[in-house]
């Protein structure tokens, strides 16, 4: 099933001008190299909470209509509901398909939250889902004009514009598509304008699918959009326009980016980012740091983080995480952050959002040491 697809591409993909990366003047195109977080790291320990409902592949936890929500394919439906903040289990809704047969394969990166519910991209169209705790009201929206069949990517920016990363024809029968050199499209669904964003490497377009595979979060109110990857530790940030505002390389072992390394002979030996959340103020994203062949063998040793950015780009804070993570979100009114783990099925789990640490000088294991796990 495509969802699921989806998931499994995206778990398996994956100081020039200072330490904390300050811009100085004006953006140049280039990346500015982060060696430490400004507030330094902080180890956590989650607190786990049983599971009584199946979770085979968590895709996305997000919070709406203040319970939390997890987009869970386990083959019959859909979304785990809880309360918060005690995340106690409410109920299962959404099956596979609804009478109407409106609710067929939702997209999992393209959750947008609204006052009583949340919109999602699913079959083609936008779909607005209503949460009652014994069911869920599904009504289609509206249908997404532009190139949407084969996604890699999708993220809302408000109501008319989306980012989108479409899979490259080039990768298909040798297929040359008017997009294959943008790493993603703003596309206007109002007009059809579509604005290109960024340019694709072509030793990454020679890779093949994962190449691709990124992960966004967008803020209307600034109007930015905020890109990480998977195969690469670096993020981007630029506006609806499609105008850069600043590129980051987070160079924390274990590090890979394009701009320094050879893709012929490092490519593809870690998964990175796989995850991300946004208020108006941060960026939290999910940072694996886990060998690919590793994460496919045994669901992940090593334990993930959560960097912490702003909106202009700076890493303020990483949250050294005691378990591997698949999917999280963070609730400001609660103070929390909430997790899924594909290695941890019957669980789920919860910390506070931390605050600074002196402990900034603390380093993830270098490559020697993560081979000799």
């Amino acid at each position: 099933m495509k969802a699921i697809r989806k998931a499994i591409v995206a778990i398996s993909a994956a100081l020039s001008a200072s330490c904390s990366g300050t811009v100085v003047g004006d953006y140049d195109g280039g990346f500015y190299h982060v060696t430490k977080p400004l507030e330094g790291t902080v180890q956590i320990k989650a607190e786990t909470i049983k599971e009584p409902q199946k979770v085979l592949i968590p895709l996305r936890l997000f919070i709406s209509k203040d319970v939390l929500v997890l987009l869970n394919d386990n083959g019959e439906s859909f979304y785990n509901i809880y309360t918060l903040p005690n995340l106690r289990f409410i109920n299962t809704l959404g099956k596979r398909q609804n009478l109407e047969g409106l609710h067929v394969s939702p997209y999992a990166e393209s959750v947008r939250i609204g006052d009583e519910g949340f919109e999602i991209f699913d079959n083609g169209s936008l779909k607005e889902i209503l949460i009652h705790f014994d069911e869920l009201e599904i009504s289609e929206t509206k249908r997404i004009e532009g190139p949407t069949k084969d996604l890699i990517g999708f993220t809302q920016l408000n109501d008319s514009l989306y980012a989108i990363v479409p899979e490259p024809e080039l990768f298909k029968s040798d297929v040359r598509s008017p997009f294959d050199d943008s790493e993603a499209l703003i596309v206007d669904n109002n007009s059809g304008h579509i604005t290109r964003v960024g340019e694709f490497p072509p030793s990454m377009r020679a890779k093949g699918l994962e190449a691709g595979v990124k992960v966004f979060v967008a803020n209307d109110s600034l109007r930015r959009l905020a890109i990480f990857y998977h195969l690469q530790k670096q993020m981007k940030i630029v506006d609806f326009d499609g105008n850069p505002i600043r590129s980051v390389a987070v160079d924390i072992p274990p590090f890979l980016n394009y701009e320094t390394m050879s893709f012929s002979n490092e490519w593809g030996k870690y998964v990175y980012y796989t995850d991300c959340y946004a208020d108006n103020d941060y960026i939290y994203a999910l940072c694996l740091n886990e060998k690919r062949g590793r994460y496919m063998s045994d669901i992940g040793k090593k334990n993930s983080e959560i960097h912490i950015f702003d909106w202009e780009g700076d890493l303020i804070r990483i949250i050294r995480c005691d378990r591997p993570l698949t999917c999280f979100t963070v609730s400001e009114k609660y103070g929390e952050i909430y997790a899924s783990s594909i290695k941890y099925p019957d669980y789920l789990f919860r910390f506070p959002i931390p605050g600074p640490t002196a402990a900034s000088d603390t380093q993830p294991a270098t490559d020697e040491e993560s081979d000799a796990e």
